[in-house]
């Protein structure tokens, strides 16, 4: 099961996480909560755009992958790049004008080739409105 890690805030700073990958083929996964404190309506009846902006940052040239599922498992968004920098993945959803949009997300942080051990890296979530 993911590891439940803190609330994302709308507007705060980014929850930062530090983990490793390990050992050898680990995968982590993580689950948070996107906390909506009130309804986001810049005008009367236009839905709000949101984004989740989450990165890794990897400690030595490292080839991580981010996926990002609902609560029920579905795949939403992955940033699967073939390239040893930071790895970013962005993604954008409408809101309710008239109701909270709290919900939670799972990401799966994986390793490309399955052949390292003990890759550390920094995770970071943001959720911003557009």
């Amino acid at each position: 099961s993911p590891e439940d890690i803190n609330d994302v805030k709308l507007g705060k700073d980014a929850l930062v996480y530090k983990a490793n990958i390990y050992p050898r083929g680990d995968k982590d996964y993580f689950r948070f909560y996107f906390l909506d404190v009130i309804p986001s309506c810049k005008i009367p009846l236009e839905q709000p755009f949101y984004s989740i902006i989450i990165t890794i940052e990897p400690s030595v040239f490292e080839d991580l992958d981010i996926y990002l599922y609902n609560d029920n498992c579905i795949l939403l968004s992955k940033s699967v790049r073939s390239d040893f920098s930071m790895e970013k993945l962005v993604y954008k959803w409408k809101g309710d004008c008239w109701k909270l949009d709290s919900q939670y997300f799972r990401v799966l942080i994986r390793d490309k080739s399955g052949s390292y051990t003990c890759k550390k890296y920094t995770l970071k979530i943001k959720i911003a409105i557009e």
